[in-house]
C-alpha cells in the first residue's frame, strides 16, 4: 500500500514482522481497538525516489517485569502512529500512541512517479 503526504512525498508499506510478545498474551490492542499479532515497516519516500525516512517494524525488549514491544507502525484514519505496548505482569497493560504523519490519502501504486516506484521496488524487496 501507498500513501500520498502532503508536500508530494509518498508513504510506502515494506515488510510485515510479527510483534513478540509474552506467552500470555499474543495481541496489541491499537488506538482504533483492533488487535494485530504483526506490524509494517514503513518508507516515507520523496518525488524524487530519495529514502528520507525508515520507520522500523517491531521491536521487542524487557526491563525488570516489564516487555516493552516498540516501533509498531500503523497507518489509521490518515495518520502513520507509532505504538509501544507495555506489559506489566502485575499492573496490566499499557498502550503508548504518537503520531508520526498526518493528511495521509491512500493512493493506487499505478500513480506513483517512476523514481517513487523504482526506490519501492528496491526497498521492499530489500
Amino acid at each position: 500500500m501507498v500513501w500520498r503526504i502532503p508536500g508530494g512525498d509518498w508513504l510506502v508499506r515494506g515488510r510485515s514482522s510479527t510483534i513478540q510478545l509474552s506467552l500470555s498474551r499474543n495481541r496489541v490492542r491499537l488506538p482504533d481497538g483492533s488487535l494485530v499479532r504483526e506490524s509494517c515497516e514503513y518508507f516515507r519516500i520523496g518525488p524524487d525516489g530519495a529514502l528520507l525516512q525508515r520507520y522500523p517494524g517491531p521491536q521487542t525488549s524487557t526491563v525488570d517485569d516489564d516487555l516493552y514491544a516498540f516501533d509498531i507502525h500503523v497507518v489509521l484514519d490518515g495518520a502513520l502512529h507509532r505504538c509501544t505496548w507495555i506489559e506489566n505482569f502485575r499492573d496490566g497493560d499499557e498502550l503508548r500512541d504518537s503520531v508520526c504523519l498526518t493528511g495521509l490519502e491512500a493512493a493506487a501504486v499505478g500513480v506513483l512517479p517512476e523514481a517513487v516506484a523504482q526506490a519501492m521496488a528496491r526497498l521492499v524487496a530489500a
